[in-house]
């Protein structure tokens, strides 16, 4: 979503001037054998050089379009970023569901062992003071 943002930022310095600058350097003589000696060095900076000042004027919409772009490119970003942070919390959510339910099954089968055990217990007792045969 960063990227995406600053693609949004990009695409509004379109709508702004440029200033372009350039410096140029290198050697000038009138004979070879004085080429590369020191005082025959030039430096060229500033107007002399390649500076512009650029704006462009009109781009049939190319730069409202791009605006355009970037600013859809981020909303999709947005929405995928929600999407991902919905099911996030939808996976938690089953998750502790799921733990209740088993939590709630397993307290159902310790009931369920704990009654049987009871259950035997008594049959034995009974079976043991002559009360009941052991089928």
């Amino acid at each position: 979503m960063a990227a995406a943002n600053e693609r949004i930022g990009v695409a509004r310095t379109a709508f702004y001037p440029s200033l372009d600058l350039a410096a140029l350097g290198g050697f000038e003589s009138t004979s070879l054998s004085n080429l590369f000696t020191w005082p025959m060095r030039t430096w060229v900076l500033g107007q002399a050089a390649s500076t512009a000042l650029n704006w462009t004027i009109f781009d049939s919409g190319h730069r409202n379009a791009t605006l355009a772009q970037a600013h859809a490119a981020f909303d999709e970003t947005l929405a995928n970023y929600r999407q991902q942070v919905l099911t996030a919390f939808r996976d938690v959510e089953d998750n502790l569901s799921d733990q209740r339910l088993l939590a709630d099954q397993s307290k159902a089968a310790d009931e369920a062992a704990t009654t049987a055990a009871h259950a035997t217990d008594l049959t034995r007792k009974r079976f043991d003071d002559g009360d009941a045969d052991y089928f």
